[in-house]
């Protein structure tokens, strides 16, 4: 299921994806989606049934570099987009690895990958800035 409103400048959206996950162990994840218009902050907020461990994957062509629980992507010039893992996070990495596009042109990428030990919930915030 999919629910969708906007209120006072939000955006929030909500998403039923525990198949999404290739394991047997979770029973139910809900995403919710909450988009700041004004300020341009993303905040991604998943709620777990029965995981024993999640290791949340976003993909970047961008520079990041880690400082405790945030990955900051650089962006063009000066700007920066900051990645905060909140809550119970075990490790956080990024693995630089290379895929063929579309045209068979080697792009090279960074894999952000944010794992967590038997979440209940996960709160990654998303926000631009300099």
């Amino acid at each position: 299921f999919a629910e969708y409103q906007k209120e006072d400048g939000n955006i929030y959206t909500e998403l039923s994806i525990g198949k999404a996950y290739n394991t047997k162990d979770i029973i139910k994840v809900k995403r919710r989606f909450n988009f700041n218009v004004n300020n341009g902050k993303l905040i991604l907020l998943d709620d777990f049934e029965g995981a024993s461990t999640v290791t949340e994957s976003f993909v970047t062509r961008n520079e990041v570099t880690f400082k405790d629980n945030k990955a900051l992507i650089k962006t063009s010039g000066k700007d920066t987009v900051t990645m905060e893992f909140k809550g119970k996070l075990s490790s956080l990495e990024g693995i630089k690895t290379s895929y063929k596009d579309h045209f068979g042109k080697e792009v090279f990428i960074t894999l952000i990958r944010g794992t967590y030990i038997k979440p209940e919930t996960v709160e990654i915030i998303i926000e631009g800035g300099q």
